[in-house]
């Protein structure tokens, strides 16, 4: 039999455990006003598509059905709507029906969709290989360039983590000047900015910068794996919208932050790069 995916739906029992979608290949699943949108491609990678359920066979409902050039993976839900982007840079919107899914603008390439402050944050890359930010109130007439990072290419990080804490969302960026730094940013020109220059001497690693690794949120810090000054990867906090980055202790590199109750996890590269390790941290060395 020929191998397959399915997206399933359980209530913890046998006789309610069924599948609500067929060979799919899922890249992503987020809630929105108790349906699930699902987000995902088929085994042979020739289609990509959107869908929305209620949990049943037949509220299970396909909104979008394209190539496969046009695949994403990114969904954020804001105003009751969902919103994706494709990778031929569309973005769309969707109200959870056929009709009431569409593209509210095309561009380039989108790289980024997050939720802060009442904006949806997305961040362009343009043919020349610049980049820009833009966002939207969730209307096709909303949507608003507020910053230009760099207008020409520039060597992009082999990681790409970002994270938001309130109305704050921090990215990873090339100014084409400083490298890949820790940028952040409310969704306008006065409160988008280099948080630091970590590593003045970049480390690249097949032709991409290599020296910021992971974020992750604790007690309302940005938690980061990063190379410092003194070219060493460490565990560093930023405190805060004016803060600047404390290291903690110095580390290996960190693929995955995940907090749970008073303690931050983190996985750690092994010695050797041939296996991980388990760590924790309260926030102190």
């Amino acid at each position: 039999e020929i191998w397959r995916n399915q997206f399933m739906r359980t209530d913890g029992t046998p006789e309610g455990t069924i599948p609500l979608i067929d060979d799919i290949e899922v890249t992503d699943v987020e809630s929105l006003n108790n349906n699930v949108f699902v987000a995902g491609h088929d085994r042979y990678y020739n289609n990509w598509f959107v869908y929305r359920t209620d949990g049943t066979t037949s509220g299970t409902v396909n909104l979008l059905n394209r190539d496969y050039q046009f695949s994403s993976a990114d969904m954020v839900s804001m105003h009751n709507r969902m919103y994706f982007y494709s990778n031929a840079g569309e973005l769309w919107e969707s109200d959870g029906t056929p009709e009431g899914t569409v593209m509210l603008k095309d561009f380039h390439r989108i790289t980024d969709i997050e939720k802060a402050g009442g904006y949806l944050l997305f961040r362009v890359t343009t043919a020349a290989g610049g980049e820009e930010l833009w966002r939207t109130n969730g209307t096709a007439s909303g949507i608003v360039k507020y910053k230009t990072i760099r207008t020409g290419s520039a060597r992009l990080s082999r990681f790409s983590p970002s994270a938001t804490i309130g109305t704050t969302h921090y990215f990873v960026a090339n100014d084409g000047i400083h490298g890949n730094e820790i940028w952040r940013t409310r969704g306008t020109l006065g409160t988008t900015a280099m948080v630091a220059d970590m590593n003045t001497v970049d480390t690249t690693f097949f032709e991409s910068e290599f020296d910021i690794s992971a974020f992750g949120v604790f007690r309302d810090s940005l938690y980061f794996s990063a190379i410092g000054q003194d070219h060493q990867w460490g565990l560093y906090k930023l405190n805060g919208i004016s803060g600047s980055p404390v290291k903690v202790a110095t580390t290996r590199l960190i693929t995955q932050f995940i907090p749970a109750g008073n303690r931050l996890y983190f996985i750690m590269q092994g010695e050797g790069q041939i296996y991980s390790e388990l760590w924790v941290t309260d926030g102190t060395a």
